[in-house]
């Protein structure tokens, strides 16, 4: 195994464009989190105070930790083609969290408080189950067929993601259509935008604008 120094960058021009891909994927999992938190009666100071603040802190950390360790992993490689695992709110355990804990605990206690505590000692829980499982990743991987580890966040994307948000596209069509012609065109077609412009960045800008009109 080579430990030969290498020159592994930080930035890539691509990065700018993954970077606003996962912003989107991250803040349409926050409106989520905080109009289905709003929804079910907890007061915004817990969810805008507490909830959304948190998850942006963990959003941040967790990235900053996956690219150290693609940086740790090129290093004792010796190769400059890693790329760092992209960091968010996974969507499944979302919807798990939200409407198998937050919802029942908030009825069961009628307390909001309560309720947000006890979905933060689930989210403990859940995070030491991780930790004592991990060490079965590596024969989890090798052993279980990809896509049937896929098939189930597959079936979410599709369900929850990608048709809750197509009705929401055409609730306003004139942003919503515009702007996925742009992720489609820039991110499928590999088309180049105008100004360079990343085509994550310019479907907010567009859409920004528009919506705005």
């Amino acid at each position: 195994m080579s430990t030969k120094q290498i020159h592994y960058p930080w930035y890539k021009k691509e990065d700018t464009d993954a970077f606003f891909a996962l912003f989107q994927n991250n803040l349409a999992n926050f409106v989520i989190i905080a109009v289905t938190m709003l929804g079910m009666g907890f007061p915004a100071s817990i969810v805008f105070g507490k909830v959304i603040p948190g998850a942006a802190v963990a959003v941040m950390v967790g990235n900053l930790y996956y690219a150290y360790s693609a940086n740790k992993l090129a290093i004792k490689e010796g190769r400059s083609n890693v790329t760092a695992l992209s960091y968010g709110i996974s969507t499944p355990v979302m919807f798990v969290f939200l409407f198998g804990v937050l919802a029942p605990a908030n009825v069961l206690t009628g307390d909001p408080e309560l309720a947000w505590k006890i979905a933060l000692a689930a989210c403990m829980l859940s995070g030491v189950i991780e930790i004592l499982l991990s060490a079965t990743g590596n024969w989890v991987r090798n052993n279980i067929p990809r896509a049937a580890m896929l098939g189930a966040l597959a079936g979410v994307a599709l369900t929850f993601i990608a048709g809750e948000m197509l009705f929401r596209t055409f609730q306003m069509p004139v942003v919503g259509l515009v702007v996925l012609a742009v992720i489609l065109v820039g991110l499928i077609g590999k088309v180049a935008l105008p100004f360079k412009i990343p085509a994550s960045l310019f479907a907010i800008i567009i859409g920004t604008v528009l919506a705005l009109h």
